[in-house]
């Protein structure tokens, strides 16, 4: 198989703006059927250009008789984005033998699931954390013990049982791991035991309850989704041939977002289908692998790169800066093949915002100065993408200004209401679909809503070996197969409406109506209390928490750089925040006075934390197209390096020396 010229040029109608084609970067990789790595930079368009590869497969299927396209990403928000701009265009791509899901369906699907049935002749009742823990938690209650060993162990570490796993070791042989890492369950036990020659006996007590927990669920069919990894890992000890036969089954793989993918996740692909039979292409930036927490390294080393490096959404001012961030460029001989370049010029400087104790709430402000500086607000992208403030951590510590979080610099913000989605009630939903002008995060908001609900009334959809809550995807294909998907998209552009035109009790009562009189009766749905505080309880969320509003009436919205990751902005400020004993500035410089990225030095820092701070630079740098300011302390900074940063092409503006009003006091 081969990709077509012209099936290049169909796709690039479709998938581009008008008068947009595909440069040759991204045409070796929409062409390349070869295994290899994709080291794409931020803005790069990279899952466009897969879009494009999968919509030029597409229109040569089938493939041959029972053979098909297989695409992985880690996240369910990824594969729908993948749906939503195909499903039209290349349907053929969601029918058997082809497969576009996440990486936990995978294994669930392909794997997990009828290994276990193969095992236990029965289905499994359930893959869920929440069921998960509470099974765990009845049968520790269940199986109670008064052996003093346990008894410490259980004291000393209560949640523990939540996080012990099963794995397997090279002989196959199953032991209880720490974590889904794999580790050897282990603990620190009391000098006493030591002492007494009693810790060989006490960790064997331990480590057989553990064990019973684990194989007591696992029969029980009660999984973690970890749980499925370790079954998977399993049926590929136990039968190898299910690795030939899911290599006929998909010659070709693909796997987005890769570098948000863990160790067990990645070693899993790459047994079944890193093999001369397959294509297997990973794609991703290894300097973005921030999905959880933020790692010193990536999981992902790529093999055999292929790059693209010129960043269709940073100007060349911001990625001549970003690029000096990038921590993971060379392939595996050591030669430096991963840039970060943009040819698009704005002539308009990164700015360095140096400010104290005094004039920190000035921050707001100074930005909005700048965005109505450089007319951003009248541009297309300061329209269709907005005005962000990120940092690093969000939750007041009390500490005081010596270690600022966005909580402690923004008392209007707060993290807990506006990027999880734990604990919300419809109210908080609308209040959060409101705070953005971004047509899809409405809808997604809406969405999300909608399968709070269901998870609050305990609906959650059977799949006849197991049940799972349901998702925003598997809700409308269970709505069309039984036809009635109209009234949900109607009731979610009718809430749409109300929102857009600041209508939210409206938009309340449209939502909740399409939930009581179409969902409650479809699913059977019991009206008891926690469902009515659900549904009426008022929102939480400070009318400010998100969109900070001004005189210039230019909404600027505050976030963790977490919850900006693959966002595009007009304007970023990153405002530095506490983080292991210093702030990001202070993490880059160094005693042995090491190459600085700010300086556009090249660098080879070796400590976990500044890694870890250059990495959330990276990505928070990386969101803007046209202005990007850092705000530091004007206390970690002397004259010698503000001078370095003018040369490096920095502008500084300081705000120290603004004086506050009584009315600001």
């Amino acid at each position: 198989m081969i990709v077509e010229d012209f099936h290049i040029e169909e796709a690039e109608r479709i998938l581009l703006p008008d008068g947009c084609h595909f440069d040759d970067e991204r045409i070796a990789f929409i062409k390349s059927l070869d295994t290899l790595d994709l080291m794409a930079v931020p803005g790069s368009g990279k899952t466009t250009a897969l879009q494009a590869k999968l919509y030029c497969l597409a229109k040569q299927m089938p493939i041959e008789k029972g053979k098909g396209v297989l695409v992985l990403s880690h996240t369910n928000a990824a594969v729908d984005e993948i749906k939503s701009k195909l499903k039209n265009i290349a349907p053929q791509l969601f029918d058997y033998p082809n497969a576009v899901c996440t990486i936990q369906e995978f294994v669930d699907r392909f794997l997990a699931i009828p290994f276990y049935k193969s095992c236990y002749l029965r289905n499994i009742d359930s893959i869920s954390v929440e069921q998960y823990v509470r099974k765990a938690y009845a049968y520790c209650q269940d199986h109670f013990s008064r052996d003093n060993a346990l008894l410490y162990f259980k004291n000393k570490y209560p949640d523990r049982y939540k996080e012990i796993r099963f794995s397997i070791d090279e002989q196959g042989k199953v032991y209880l791991a720490n974590s889904i890492k794999g580790d050897p369950f282990s603990y620190d036990a009391p000098k006493k035991w030591n002492n007494n020659n009693t810790a060989q006996t006490a960790k064997e007590t331990i480590t057989n309850y553990y064990f019973s927990m684990k194989k007591a669920l696992l029969k029980d069919g009660i999984l973690h989704y970890d749980d499925c990894y370790f079954l998977a890992n399993k049926y590929l000890t136990s039968c190898p041939s299910i690795i030939e036969l899911l290599q006929l089954r998909f010659p070709f793989v693909f796997v987005d977002e890769t570098q948000d993918l863990q160790n067990h996740q990645l070693d899993l692909i790459d047994a079944i289908f890193n093999s001369k039979k397959v294509c297997l292409q990973r794609i991703g930036d290894p300097n973005q692998s921030i999905y959880s927490t933020v790692s010193a390294n990536c999981s992902w080393k790529p093999r055999n790169p292929i790059t693209i490096n010129k960043s269709l959404r940073l100007s060349k001012e911001i990625a001549e800066v970003v690029d000096g961030f990038t921590l993971e460029r060379n392939n595996e001989k050591g030669e430096p093949v991963f840039n970060v370049i943009s040819e698009r010029e704005t002539k308009i400087k990164p700015h360095l915002v140096l400010y104290n104790e005094l004039s920190v709430q000035q921050l707001k402000s100074v930005f909005v100065d700048l965005i109505v500086k450089y007319d951003l607000h009248n541009v297309v992208e300061g329209n269709k993408f907005g005005f962000h403030i990120l940092g690093w951590n969000a939750e007041a510590k009390a500490k005081g200004y010596s270690q600022y979080h966005l909580e402690d610099i923004f008392s209007d913000y707060k993290k807990t209401n506006n990027e999880s989605s734990n604990g919300l009630v419809l109210n908080d939903y609308l209040k959060l679909a409101q705070r953005t002008n971004d047509a899809k995060k409405v809808k997604r908001c809406l969405e999300d809503s909608i399968c709070s609900f269901l998870r609050a009334a305990k609906i959650k959809q059977d799949f006849g070996d197991y049940q799972r809550d349901f998702t925003p995807h598997s809700l409308v294909s269970y709505l069309e197969t039984i036809d009635i998907k109209h009234e949900y998209l109607l009731a979610l552009y009718n809430t749409t409406l109300c929102i857009k035109k600041t209508q939210i009790s409206k938009a309340h009562g449209v939502l909740k109506s399409y939930i009581v009189n179409v969902l409650v009766p479809l699913f059977d749905i019991d009206m008891n209390e926690a469902i009515e505080n659900y549904l009426d309880s008022p929102s939480t969320i400070p009318d400010a928490i998100a969109q900070v509003e001004n005189d210039n009436q230019i909404p600027i919205k505050i976030g963790t750089v977490h919850s900006a990751k693959g966002q595009t902005h007009c304007a970023t400020m990153y405002v530095e925040t506490w983080y292991e004993g210093h702030y990001e500035t202070d993490h880059l410089k160094s005693k042995r006075k090491l190459p600085n990225p700010l300086y556009k030095q090249g660098h080879n820092y070796t400590g976990v934390h500044v890694k870890e701070a250059i990495k959330m630079m990276y990505v928070g740098f990386s969101r803007p197209t046209h202005l990007l300011c850092l705000a530091s302390r004007k206390e970690q900074w002397d004259d010698e390096a503000i001078q370095k940063m003018i040369e490096c092409g920095w502008e500084i503006v300081d705000i120290t020396s603004h004086v506050p009003t009584c009315a600001e006091e």
